[in-house]
């Protein structure tokens, strides 16, 4: 994929932003457009060239960070990245991505491959795109994932004020792939760490994600609930 048409968009809090300043320095020479969404009080730290700083509430938690998100994703398609994950190799991370995306047109969702997920891929997993590692899934997560245009596009017209917290997001991300006749996938050639751990109640998380979610058309309400239901519970 042109460069110039890849955004990668990290998010940013305060007690990662060591984290985010390494992923800002491996990925200081990786060409295309880089942003970092800072919900930290306080000026923005220096960082490395080629990147846009943008600061936003520091109340704001995924959901209000994806929002800041989605208003800057001008391009065909964008790579985010969660402040505090972990690889070895961010430069190889998004170049994976960013060369999947290319091959594979049909891919509008891609996932790398997580620890430490709620939806781990034997759990979450439809089938092996041929002759590729890469896994059709039924849910990716949201900590390093990308998206591409019609996905961006579809997400822009919801609202995301009831939804700080941000869980439904890749809900929603799941059913507009599908329904747009595009895949989700999970790609184990690219390996994060995710620290367990949340910093907030799954209560007010769960009724925010269904204040959401309750904005989605009849058809992608429909899918959500396919993509969710275990086969077993059929």
């Amino acid at each position: 994929m042109r460069r110039d048409q890849f955004h990668i968009l990290v998010f940013c809090w305060p007690r990662v932003i060591p984290n985010v300043l390494e992923i800002c320095r491996q990925l200081e020479h990786f060409d295309g457009r880089k942003t970092v969404i800072d919900a930290s009080p306080g000026p923005a730290p220096t960082v490395t060239a080629g990147w846009d700083w943008v600061k936003i509430h520091p109340d704001s938690y995924y959901g209000s960070q994806f929002e800041a998100a989605l208003a800057r994703m001008n391009e065909e398609a964008c790579l985010l990245i969660v402040g505090d994950m972990e690889s070895p190799d961010w430069v190889a991370a998004a170049t994976v991505c960013s060369d999947r995306l290319d091959a594979f047109p049909t891919i509008g969702v891609w996932s790398a491959e997580v620890d430490n997920t709620a939806w781990p891929t034997q759990a979450t997993r439809i089938r092996t795109i041929p002759d590729t590692e890469m896994q059709i899934v039924r849910q990716t997560d949201c900590c390093v994932w990308a998206l591409r245009r019609p996905i961006v596009a579809r997400l822009r017209q919801l609202t995301f004020g009831m939804n700080n917290l941000g869980w439904g997001i890749d809900w929603a991300a799941m059913a507009i792939c599908f329904g747009n006749g595009m895949v989700a996938v999970r790609d184990p050639k690219v390996m994060i760490h995710h620290p367990p751990g949340t910093h907030y109640q799954g209560g007010e998380a769960t009724a925010q994600m269904n204040r959401f979610l309750d904005q989605l058309n009849e058809g992608e309400k429909a899918l959500v609930q396919l993509l969710s239901t275990p086969i077993a519970a059929r």
